[in-house]
This record gives C-alpha cells, structure tokens and sequence, in this order.
C-alpha cells in the first residue's frame, strides 16, 4: 500500500472533535495519493506495467493545513521525459519550495481581509498551530486579491430595464498624510452586480464604464461631483444622509444640537410620511393617493425652506433647495415605471462598513496598491462568505468559489 507515516501532527485538542477531522484528512490524503500514484504509474504490484511512469522515491515534506503544519512523507513518480514530481502535492497544488496548499492560502487571506497581517500571523499560531510569518500571509493576500474584477453589463433585454444603481465613498489614510478615495457602484434589481470598486478614480471615469441607458435611477448620499457626474439618469438623494446632512448644515450655520432638532424632526416627519405612503401604494396601487403625497411632500419642504431663510439659516435652506426633487423619486418611479427604488444606500453601507473595518484602525496607513489589494480580498470574503449570505450576491456571473 502506499500509505505513509506521518512524522509529526499538530496539537489536535484545540477544538472538539478536531481530531477526528484530523484523522479524516489524513485518510483523505492516504486515499488520494494512492489513486493519483497509480494513476500515474499503475498498480504497485502489477506484473504488467501500463504506464511509462514509475515510482521514484518517498521524501519527507512540510505542508501547512488547517488542521496544522504536518510533516509527511510523499511518494514522488519519474515521467518518460525525467521529471520527478510528487502527484499528491502537485493535486494540492504545493509548488516546490511552498509549504502551503492553494485551500490554506485562502485561509489565511480571508483571515488577512479581517485583521493586519501580524494579527492573522498570531491567530493561526493559536487557532491552527501553524507558524507563518506576516510577510508570508501578505504574499498570500496579494495573490488571492487578484481575481477580483467588476463585472461590464451587456445591453439589457425588454424585460430587464428594471434596475437601479446605488454608490457610495470612504476614505483610507495614506503615506503622506493625506486620505485615499474608495468609491463602489452597484446594481440592484433583477440581478444585483458589483459594477466598480476603484481607489482615487473621479466620479466622472467611474460613470465612463457604465451604460447609464440600462438605469433608471440612482441611489446615493451627496456627495460632491456624484449627482454631476450620474446626471444621465434620476437622482435619490438617501434620506438618511438628507437628515444627517441638514443637521451638518443647520451646525454651520450656527445653531446648537438641541437648536437644530425641531428642524430635523419636522424633516423626518416630512420624509418618512412619504416613505409611508410609499408602502401603502405597493398594497393598493393608489396613484392619485401617492402622486397627492408627493405634491404634498414638496409643499411642506418649501415651506421648510422659506422658515430657514427667514430664521438666516441660508446653508441649510440652500441644501435642501438644491436637492428638494431628490427626495421624492422613489415615489415618482413607483408610479411612472413601476419600480421599487430603495429610499437608501444601506445595502452599499454594509459592504462599505466592513472594509472600513479593514482599513481605517488607528495607525494604518496605506499605499494605493496596497489599499487596492486588501479591498480587493475583503470584498471577496465579505460578498461571497462562507455561509452564502444570497442579499449580497454581488458578483453576478463572476462569483468568487468557496472551498468547503
């Protein structure tokens, strides 16, 4: 048989039942290893050899697993042109010289997409018994984070018009004291897309590989240049940032936290009557009802409006003017396409609270490149976790494959 020793296993007691996974693995490498030898090389014992490969030797090797670092002898075949190579390390895709299989490296760099690499170092010595040191994981982490890539939309069908865009930004510090710009697009509708994840790209390039004809409306916060940049398609302004961003400007110009609440109470009221009736028209498809509501919506805005430059809060007054017919488009496109537009960018908050998670602990500082690349694997940790999260299949046709 070709079952071999192990020379050494790790601590399996960390966890219950670790070592009978332990065990388990080690059966599953016997087993394979023998089916692959005698793939190459026929049965052991055979009086008639069919192949021209044959066995060469045993060699002692380290290799990394997830249940710690193991040394194990392998059996290695020679071909018909001299090459010596082991089959089961080669299945594992263990390269020579490399201790780690291509399953663990992801390991590690989904652990990587979570913690600074000299944390992740430390929790796979305590976790899995396995001493890596930091700069082995990054060189993981930057070979995983290659396969990360936005997908370009083809031109949509007559029955596929229905989608909506949705962006977002961050910042990250960089070397030279400054903050880089992460800014993401995705589409939400009969199939949810990451559309583009980019660091320090204008809004203006961003919109460039985007098809805006395939939209209908675009949810985002207000940022500078965003609206201007998506102005091929309608605007809905989050109403979250809408009372966030009056509450800023209402600081500006002047007023207290407790001055400024009757202001951005008598806006919530004012919104989320709106979201209300919103609700209601999906159960009775009352247009008259919630065209009503949004006429109404914008008459109590502008009283809003005029209130606040009589009281000389011209910066508040100035913002909500500016943006006064964002507010209402998820009402509008309700009844004019008959579509369910998000009244806010919380599904992209979430992808964008989690790599904030990444990469804005104190004392970090990051290089464009390397920015790129740690976003780039938390992307794929996060969209595509390990129990599928299906509101936040992101990666349409490009989905990134976990190995259970």
């Amino acid at each position: 048989m070709d079952t071999l020793e192990v020379v050494s296993i790790p601590n399996t007691s960390v966890l219950p039942g670790h070592d009978i996974e332990f065990e388990a693995y080690m059966a599953f490498l016997n087993e394979k290893e023998k089916e692959l030898v005698e793939a190459e090389c026929g049965k052991k014992n055979a009086l008639k050899k069919s192949s021209k490969s044959r066995r060469y030797k045993t060699k002692s090797r380290k290799i990394h697993t997830a249940y710690g670092t193991i040394v194990r002898r392998f059996v290695y075949v020679i071909n018909e042109i001299g090459d010596v190579f082991s089959p089961l390390l080669k299945y594992l895709k263990i390269e020579k010289h490399q201790h780690a299989s291509t399953k663990f490296k992801e390991i590690c760099a989904k652990k990587a997409s979570r913690n600074p690499y000299r944390d992740t170092s430390i929790d796979l010595a305590e976790s899995n018994n396995v001493d890596i040191s930091h700069a082995t994981i990054w060189s993981y982490s930057k070979d995983a984070s290659d396969g990360l890539k936005c997908t370009t939309e083809s031109e949509p069908s007559s029955c596929d018009l229905n989608r909506v865009l949705m962006s977002d930004g961050t910042k990250a510090h960089n070397r030279d004291g400054g903050k880089h710009e992460l800014r993401a697009v995705i589409s939400i509708g009969n199939k949810a897309t990451l559309l583009s994840f980019t660091v320090n790209e204008s809004w203006q390039n961003i919109v460039k590989n985007i098809n805006l004809i395939q939209y209908d409306a675009i949810v985002a916060d207000a940022e500078p240049g965003l609206y201007q940049a998506f102005n091929g398609i309608r605007f809905q302004l989050c109403h979250i940032h809408a009372i966030r961003d009056t509450g800023y400007c209402l600081w500006e110009d002047g007023l207290k936290k407790k001055e400024s609440e009757l202001y951005v109470s008598q806006l919530e009221s004012i919104l989320y009557t709106l979201q209300n009736s919103t609700k209601k028209y999906w159960i009775d498809r009352d247009d008259i009802r919630l065209m009503k509501r949004i006429e109404w919506t914008k008459i109590e805005l502008r009283k809003l409006i005029r209130f606040l430059r009589s009281m000389a809060h011209c910066s508040t007054a100035d913002f909500l003017e500016r943006h006064i017919d964002h507010l209402t488009t998820a009402a509008e496109l309700a009844i004019s396409k008959g579509i369910r537009v998000p009244w806010t960018t919380n599904q992209i908050e979430r992808m964008m609270r989690e790599i904030g998670k990444r990469t804005k602990k104190k004392g970090m500082c990051w290089s464009e490149d390397g920015l790129t690349r740690i976003v780039s694997m938390n992307l794929k940790r996060y969209m595509v976790p390990f129990k599928q999260r299906k509101y936040l299949n992101l990666f349409g046709d490009n989905n990134v494959g976990v190995e259970v």
